[in-house]
């Protein structure tokens, strides 16, 4: 059998084509596709209810706790041909915040030391969304857009989808909060240069190079997807946000 496809408009979305990864968290941490590792949880890692069924929880509440979940490395995750060129890639999720972290909120990171750091993506608490790529493999040189508005601490589900074009230009680097196309400040620093093919696990719901209560998430994350050498044009992030009801591999 072929791909399934769904209708939205007059186009054909095809949402399975190039994607790498996919975590449902429906009370565990498995990955669907059969092309990525599972997850590994922290011990206070638990499901509750989720935007799609269940949903993996990083409670806000426990202080001193440093809770997230670890994948282990796999070049699905690197979006480098290693020589200087970045590839097309998008990163799909549902996003519940209980309680900005006066420092951030980080959602998914790709770097555990300083000379081995690929991308991170985070919630900063007065400013938006952010999402950082390391040329050199240190967070000297990097790439970053600032959405134009934080994503609410309202206790509600929201869609965040990142693409890149792998144009390693700023106006290839995009974020979307349910089906919206944000707007965009440029945070790059020194001169970026593409991204460094890393070795690093990914972690989520935490900062990988120093889990800790204040770069925890706080709140819950569902429906994690990762496409590889894809670049997610609109109609498919409104595709994947479905009027609000979301939707689930195989889609």
């Amino acid at each position: 059998m072929g791909l399934k496809k769904y209708i939205y408009g007059r186009t054909k979305v095809e949402l399975r084509k190039n994607l790498v990864a996919y975590y449902k968290f429906d009370n565990n941490l498995f990955e669907s596709t059969g092309m990525s590792p599972n997850g590994i949880g922290s011990s206070l890692v638990s499901y509750v209810s989720g935007k799609v069924s269940g949903s993996v929880y990083f409670p806000g509440n426990i202080e001193g706790a440093s809770i997230y979940v670890d994948v282990s490395n796999n070049s699905n995750f690197s979006f480098s041909n290693g020589g200087g060129n970045d590839l097309p890639f998008s990163i799909s999720l549902w996003v519940r915040v209980e309680i900005l972290s006066g420092a951030a909120n980080f959602l998914m990171t790709k770097r555990d030391a300083s000379t081995n750091e690929e991308w991170q993506m985070a919630i900063l608490p007065d400013t938006g969304l952010i999402f950082n790529k390391f040329s050199d493999g240190t967070n000297s040189a990097n790439q970053a857009i600032i959405s134009s508005n934080a994503l609410p601490n309202d206790n509600v589900w929201h869609h965040v989808v990142y693409t890149d074009d792998g144009s390693k230009t700023i106006s290839g680097m995009n974020f979307y909060v349910d089906s919206v196309l944000l707007s965009k400040t440029d945070s790059s620093s020194g001169s970026y240069l593409g991204m460094k093919q890393g070795n690093s696990f990914i972690r989520i719901g935490n900062a990988s190079w120093n889990a800790t209560y204040a770069a925890q998430h706080r709140g819950g994350i569902d429906e994690l997807g990762i496409w590889k050498n894809r670049c997610l044009t609109q109609k498919e992030v409104s595709a994947l946000f479905n009027s609000n009801s979301g939707r689930t591999y195989p889609f």
